[in-house]
């Protein structure tokens, strides 16, 4: 039995390389550290918010390092906003200047603004 040629085959839709993003969270006694890695977007939410919890209850200034991630969306926003709605001291290292361009889209505070570019604390609110 052969296939007429009228025939077609079923077709997959081209697969998307495999996305992947970590969050990893260092607590140490005057500093806690969050690495993010890779793509930070919603396959990376429970991890962010686990990490929020942790460290409100360690109460700790946060340092952010951006430095290996190959893409954000408002979830890093996200992120950084409840950071600092709990009252964190928040520092964010952005080498590769995402989040700034994504804070500058959704049109954030530019005193936000510029802490992010420089590496120095967020303003509180």
């Amino acid at each position: 039995m052969s296939r007429s040629p009228s025939s077609s085959l079923p077709t997959r839709a081209p697969r998307r390389p495999h996305r992947y993003g970590e969050v990893c969270v260092l607590l140490d006694p005057d500093e806690a550290v969050v690495w993010l890695h890779g793509d930070i977007d919603l396959g990376v939410q429970r991890e962010l918010d686990a990490a929020v919890t942790d460290l409100f209850r360690a109460d700790l200034p946060v340092l952010i390092d951006l430095s290996k991630i190959t893409f954000c969306d408002s979830t890093a926003v996200h992120f950084l906003a409840h950071l600092l709605q709990a009252g964190l001291s928040v520092r964010v290292h952005d080498p590769t200047g995402r989040l700034s361009w994504l804070l500058e889209q959704v049109l954030a505070p530019e005193p936000l603004l510029v802490s992010v570019r420089t590496s120095q604390p967020c303003p509180k609110r």
